[in-house]
């Protein structure tokens, strides 16, 4: 255990035992709606304003499965790898704490790549939209926001369908001028051509 807890190592420790403690709380149901939480504290959804970074998030996963996933796996990834490239070179670097220079954005690079490839891989088991045949289909029904906010660049939301499934969409506001707020209710009222993304206004029950 000791190889684990070396104080020059635990930045690598202590993401793998992130990791390892969200997907055992995920898989015993302590979580709840663990997903929808976690993806409510970091608004990723950005505007095709934003093309480049757009293509960027989502060539490493983001908004192919739900956040809290690709999270955990760029934790994974770069705690792992970081104790394997301690484990196999450290020894051969003149000082305890010089190979965290090396490792760290070698071992950041590795979690990217390895939530790029799990997310492709998982992906269709996060597209099953049950009764909607289509997304198009989803348009005129009612959605809550998840993220801290939903303006006309970011945003999401989670859309509870009649078969009971719950699915997580990216959303923006029609008007640039409404922003709103986790938990608020909203219509879809549109989808962006080409994108996963769909355009809301506020509901008022």
């Amino acid at each position: 255990m000791d190889v684990f807890f070396q104080p020059e190592r635990l930045i690598f420790t202590i993401p793998l035992m992130i990791a390892f403690s969200l997907w055992v709380i995920s898989v015993t149901g302590m979580g709840g709606h663990h997903d929808s939480d976690m993806d409510s504290d970091v608004g990723v959804h950005l505007d095709a304003d934003h093309g480049w970074i757009d293509t960027g998030l989502h060539l490493l996963g983001f908004g192919l499965v739900p956040l809290s996933l690709v999270i955990t796996w760029i934790l994974f990834g770069f705690g792992l790898s970081g104790l394997i490239l301690h484990a196999a070179l450290g020894a051969y670097l003149p000082s305890d704490w010089l190979p965290n220079a090396l490792f760290i954005p070698l071992a950041l690079v590795i979690g990217l790549v390895t939530s790029s490839v799990l997310s492709r891989l998982l992906s269709p088991l996060f597209k099953d939209y049950g009764a909607a045949t289509t997304e198009r289909d989803l348009i005129g029904k009612i959605a809550t926001v998840k993220s801290n906010q939903a303006s006309a660049t970011f945003g999401a939301a989670s859309l509870r369908l009649e078969n009971g499934n719950e699915i997580e969409i990216a959303i923006r506001t029609e008007n640039p001028d409404i922003a709103l707020s986790y938990g608020d209710r909203v219509l879809l009222t549109s989808k962006l051509p080409d994108k996963e993304v769909f355009e809301v206004i506020p509901f008022d029950s």
